[in-house]
């Protein structure tokens, strides 16, 4: 006789995974593909990817007082 094979198929909880409506599907991360709205992804999550540290806000806010100081608006960074 052979001997029996450990087989171990492990799932991810419902409450783990992530329904993206970007890949149609169950993810088990999100892939940060959706336009985050007040900070929230289509999935109902907060959107870890649109957040912006202070030093990445002083940066934009520098390039934005530097475009208008030059006059010209199509250097400005979104914000």
């Amino acid at each position: 006789m052979s001997k029996p094979k450990l087989v171990s198929k492990v799932k991810t909880p419902p409450f783990r995974a992530v329904h993206c409506h970007m890949t149609r599907g169950a993810t088990k991360w999100c892939y940060g593909l959706c336009k985050p709205k007040q900070g929230m992804g289509m999935c109902g999550r907060p959107a870890y990817w649109a957040y912006r540290g202070r030093t990445q806000r002083a940066i934009a806010n520098h390039l934005r007082a530097q475009a208008e100081k030059e006059g010209g608006e199509e250097a400005t960074p979104a914000v």
